[in-house]
């Protein structure tokens, strides 16, 4: 328990000092601002009310923690502390544990909070509980890709770049028609966007049954990279 509150202090402490890591933290506040707000004052209309905003609203936020919460593995890394870890009583899996349920408590925290003050329009608050669910689970997934994939914070923050083109891209393909379409549910945020398409709420648990499986396939392969990396 001692070494959680560590975890936790450090944590702060990184965050506080680093001002990417602090906009990184208030980017899922910042993006709703931006939509509810700041939008509707510009001159000209647009649409600020959709169940596709919402829903790149609530695929954006767990991205962003699982950066927030890689950058915060790769400094830990970077300090060799994770040898640290791996002989404290928390043990090296338990650490990754707590490294993996941190930002999912963070995420669903903020999707609640932005389900709050977006206006959903009628949308169905049931079907929003397992899009919260599927959507949370991105942010290990892109955690375990980061502490995998990269060496440092340096390399960390350009493969977040390329996290983020490959994510995007992956939810704006199933909005066009065509066969080479499908190569984009290889990607949980494909399968997350397709869900926000209907009204029809037995297909969207089906959508985001997927996508939640299509993150744990990614997140097992990541989680064991990791642990080879280790060893």
């Amino acid at each position: 328990m001692n070494t959680i509150f560590q975890l936790l202090k450090m944590d702060r402490k990184h965050i506080t000092r680093d001002p990417l890591l602090l906009l990184t933290l208030a980017a899922p506040l910042l993006m709703l601002a931006l939509v509810k707000w700041a939008l509707p004052l510009l001159p000209f209309s647009l649409v600020t009310k959709h169940p596709l905003i919402l829903g790149a609203l609530l695929l954006m936020t767990p991205l962003m923690i699982g950066l927030l919460a890689g950058f915060l593995m790769l400094e830990e890394k970077g300090q060799h502390l994770l040898r640290y870890y791996a002989v404290s009583p928390l043990r090296y899996h338990g650490y990754l544990f707590f490294r993996l349920l941190l930002p999912v408590t963070v995420s669903v925290f903020f999707s609640v909070v932005i389900i709050i003050l977006y206006d959903t329009q009628g949308y169905p608050l049931l079907s929003l509980v397992p899009a919260v669910a599927a959507a949370s689970l991105q942010a290990p997934v892109v955690m375990l890709a980061s502490g995998s994939l990269a060496a440092n914070k340096v390399e960390g923050l350009a493969l977040s770049k390329l996290l983020n083109i490959i994510l995007l891209l992956s939810a704006a393909l199933p909005l066009f028609s065509g066969w080479w379409t499908y190569a984009a549910y290889f990607f949980p945020a494909a399968w997350f966007m397709t869900a926000f398409q209907t009204q029809y709420f037995i297909v969207q648990c089906f959508l985001f049954s997927g996508c939640l499986l299509v993150s744990l396939g990614w997140a097992v392969y990541f989680w064991k990279r990791l642990l080879r990396l280790q060893e």
